[in-house]
């Protein structure tokens, strides 16, 4: 049901470079997936595109991600690590990661959500307040 196409062969042992990864509906040719990689790892450009990105059917974004050397991560503390999508093109949650971990709290939140029709941001949490939740749920039955 879907091809996957690479930019071109692996580096030699000691070399680094960007692959590109990119996989399409067989049917539709519509891109579905692009990753981007270097030395094996999602990692951001140096361009700001995200490091994953996926796409719906129609070819609409459901979710961006960046990432260094595999961790999420934003250069910019204020700018999200993981963006996701509703189907109108609209964001519909954020979160911000630096080198894997949550930002620093002074910074703002852990996590956005946003009204599907304006955009405005409905609620957000810190991380502390997730791992608050988490420990109050009860652990899921076999």
């Amino acid at each position: 049901m879907y091809n996957k196409f690479m930019n071109g062969a692996r580096p030699l042992q000691g070399q680094t470079r960007y692959e590109v990864v990119e996989i399409y509906d067989n049917e539709t040719g519509v891109l579905r997936i692009k990753q981007v990689l270097f030395d094996g790892k999602l990692h951001a450009p140096p361009n700001g595109d995200p490091s994953h990105a996926a796409y719906d059917e129609q070819g609409r974004p459901i979710v961006f991600i960046w990432h260094d050397q595999g961790r999420t991560h934003r250069e910019s503390e204020t700018e999200p690590s993981h963006i996701s999508f509703y189907p109108n093109e609209r964001i519909q949650r954020e979160s911000f990661d630096v080198l894997g971990r949550p930002r620093d709290p002074r910074l703002g939140p852990y996590i956005q959500n946003r009204h599907m029709d304006t955009g405005e941001v409905l609620d957000s949490q810190s991380y502390q307040e997730l791992m608050e939740l988490a420990a109050d749920c009860s652990p899921l039955e076999p």
